[in-house]
């Protein structure tokens, strides 16, 4: 019987850690503990949905998810679900720049990397 081979490479080392750190902003988020509860909601331009929970709660969720993809890239070599994320993080933070609803510098700058990670990781596919 064949064991299934993990390849560990750097691409799946980065994903990992990439995934680990979106699982420790989600639960910062939903346990109200700074600094990495703001992380993520700070880039919202209204300082007030900075806070709200609605917000904050919808964006530890999408997080969340995106972690499990790049977990789940890093651990089982699924490059797609990485390259996916990345699209869908750029596309999140990129839309939100350009509603107007997500501050400029750290928005476009959130969904510009996004955008470029998923080239890389389609790279790998």
């Amino acid at each position: 019987m064949d064991s299934p081979h993990v390849i560990v490479s750097g691409a799946s080392i980065f994903l990992i850690v990439n995934s680990l750190w979106d699982f420790l902003c989600v639960s910062s988020i939903l346990l109200h503990i700074p600094p990495l509860r703001s992380i993520h909601t700070a880039i919202w331009k209204d300082e007030n949905d900075t806070y709200n929970p609605a917000a904050c709660h919808l964006m530890a969720c999408l997080v969340f998810v995106w972690g499990w993809m790049r977990l789940a890239a890093g651990v089982w070599g699924a490059m797609e679900w990485a390259c996916i994320s990345y699209l869908i993080e750029g596309f999140v933070f990129g839309s939100g720049v350009l509603s107007g609803r997500m501050l400029v510098c750290r928005g476009g700058v959130v969904s510009l990397l996004s955008l470029i990670l998923a080239v890389v990781f389609y790279h790998y596919l």
